[in-house]
């Protein structure tokens, strides 16, 4: 399965300010993991250095 998402410019720059300034720890989390997903790096690369159990297949 590919995991590779391609973001334009102005979701790069969304997601950039909500890893950085959103309230809500897991909202930063996600932002974070999504733009990593972005330049390329695996699931499960981003969850062991996001610090996150990596999600069972199933959901």
């Amino acid at each position: 399965m590919k995991s590779k998402i391609v973001l334009s410019e102005p979701e790069r720059i969304t997601l950039q300010q909500l890893a950085l300034n959103h309230q809500h720890r897991d909202i930063r989390t996600r932002g974070t993991g999504l733009l990593m997903l972005a330049r390329g790096l695996k699931p499960r690369q981003i969850a062991v250095e996001t610090g996150c159990m990596q999600c069972p297949g199933y959901l």
